[in-house]
């Protein structure tokens, strides 16, 4: 996999989370090789959260020649400080470093407090 062709993408950005547990939104990690090829089926994506609980890792399969994988999160304690929550998938089969050029990319979404 390379760092420069991946992304992430939530089903639900600004889930209505703050006093409530099990809400869920899915994650999908999206990657390829330095050549925009697919990566090879089952390669794993571990997935990291600051607040609630994410899945901890997904395969790859292909669809249509493109890779990807989902995973779901759900809120639950602790709560994310400011409303904000991070979530960071890597890829770990040859280095142990986030899938990023400059840090991490991350999926931040909104926990809001309902009222």
């Amino acid at each position: 996999p390379s760092q420069r062709f991946m992304s992430l993408s939530v089903s639900t950005f600004n889930i209505e989370a703050w006093d409530r547990d099990g809400v869920a939104t899915t994650l999908t990690a999206r990657i390829a090789d330095r050549q925009g090829n697919a990566v090879a089926d089952g390669t794993v994506v571990n997935f990291t959260s600051e607040g609630g609980q994410v899945a901890s890792s997904c395969a790859t399969t292909q669809s249509a020649g493109i890779s990807s994988c989902s995973v779901e999160f759900r809120s639950q304690n602790p709560r994310p400080t400011g409303g904000r929550e991070s979530v960071t998938p890597a890829n770990r089969r040859r280095v142990t470093r986030p899938l990023s050029k400059s840090g991490v990319p991350r999926f931040v979404a909104e926990v809001r407090r309902r009222g």
